[in-house]
């Protein structure tokens, strides 16, 4: 009878365990490299959000492929079902066809930034000028601004793909744009990691504060799921500690604080 039951026992824990494997996922996320959130794909330091998402998916039993695309292709990937999720998305007509959990991933604050030995602060679009702004094709800098941009697309410098800030960025320094946009965190991250503190200062900031989400794709499938492991993850991992020790590796701050 021991016996018998040892083989029901195995048999059970079999089965169990082809179940578990058989709802384990592959959860595709991308977007174009956007330091601190997302960085450089198997490196040590692949972004905040890429390494939250390792521990809150793969501790459910599923496992993570973070890939690059541009921005405009990562949207429509996501909204098309390509992939699973679309990191840093905000409330725009692409995310119609997303799932975005409760909690966000950041709350993104839009700053500008000029060289070090330039006094002008931005004070709303007036305060614009005859001025030239370094952009990155396809993003979101708020409906004031973007309403600007499509008047005025002779004072922009546009760059794309990866490494498209660092470019805008170097624009500046070299005074081929008088100032670049981008949200905080991202400006203050790729400036010291270039090593240019000292050659640029914050000078105003564009809007207000939204936040930003990792969008999951209904087409996709189980976006409604993942999106709640997403969020009760994070607020687990807020409780522990856990979620500040990964945004110190990256000098950033909770959001919610």
């Amino acid at each position: 009878m021991l016996r018998k039951t040892f083989g029901i026992a195995a048999g059970l824990t079999a089965i169990l365990g082809l179940a578990t494997q058989a709802s384990a996922d592959e959860i595709t996320i991308t977007a174009d490299q956007w330091c601190p959130y997302n960085c450089e794909p198997g490196s040590d330091a692949p972004g905040y959000v890429v390494e939250l998402a390792k521990r809150i998916y793969e501790s459910e039993g599923h496992t993570i492929k973070y890939v690059n695309n541009p921005w405009q292709r990562a949207l429509k990937m996501g909204a098309r079902g390509k992939v699973n999720g679309v990191i840093a998305v905000s409330f725009q007509p692409e995310t119609e066809q997303m799932v975005l959990p409760e909690e966000p991933l950041t709350s993104y604050e839009i700053k500008a930034v000029t060289d070090a030995d330039d006094g002008w602060s931005y004070d709303g679009i007036e305060s614009i000028g005859e001025r030239t702004v370094a952009v990155v094709a396809g993003y979101n800098y708020g409906d004031r601004f973007m309403e600007w941009q499509r008047s005025n697309e002779g004072q922009q410098v546009v760059n794309q793909g990866d490494g498209a800030l660092q470019r805008n960025l170097k624009m500046v320094a070299s005074g081929r744009a008088d100032f670049a946009i981008d949200g905080a965190n991202v400006l203050g991250y790729n400036i010291d990691q270039m090593g240019m503190k000292e050659s640029f200062r914050f000078a105003g900031t564009i809007g207000e504060a939204v936040p930003l989400y990792l969008g999951f794709s209904m087409k996709a499938g189980n976006a409604e799921e993942y999106a709640r492991l997403w969020t009760e993850g994070v607020r687990r991992m807020r409780e522990s500690g856990e979620l500040q020790e990964v945004l110190d590796k990256y000098g950033v701050s909770d959001w919610a604080e």
